[in-house]
Formats: structure tokens, sequence, C-alpha cells
């Protein structure tokens, strides 16, 4: 499965909320607080332009591969 992960973060009286958008092919954009749902597929291919802001909140243990778009050369 291929997925797409944008990390969204808002600041609400000094609170933060993290939302996760996550899209893949073929299926209905998700909104998510967070990742743990990683763990249900075999193998997951993240693909991101911000890989630095979501390392942190992927679930250890998880069979993923990662597609920064930011750092492919053309």
């Amino acid at each position: 499965m291929e997925l797409i992960v944008l990390k969204h973060i808002s600041y609400n009286k000094g609170k933060e909320h993290i939302t996760f958008f996550t899209k893949q092919v073929g299926e209905k954009l998700l909104i998510c607080k967070n990742l743990d749902f990683l763990f249900e597929e075999q193998e997951v291919k993240i693909i991101s332009f911000d890989y630095i802001n979501i390392i942190d909140d992927l679930p250890m243990g998880a069979n993923l591969c990662f597609i920064d778009i930011e750092n492919l050369k053309r």
C-alpha cells in the first residue's frame, strides 16, 4: 500500500493539536489523530515531503518504506 501523509500542527490557547491527513490511491482522504493504524498492513510505502516532522509519530516495528519528495532529484 502506498500512503501519502501530511502532518498539520495547530495551537489553541497554547495547546498543541496534531492532525494527520492520509490518502491512499483510489481511496478517500482520512483525517487521523495518530498513525497507529499502520500496524494493520503488511508493508506500507509512505510518501511525504516532510519526513523529519512525521518520523517521531510513526509506530515502531511497522514494516515501512519512505519516499521523501523533498529530497528527490529531478
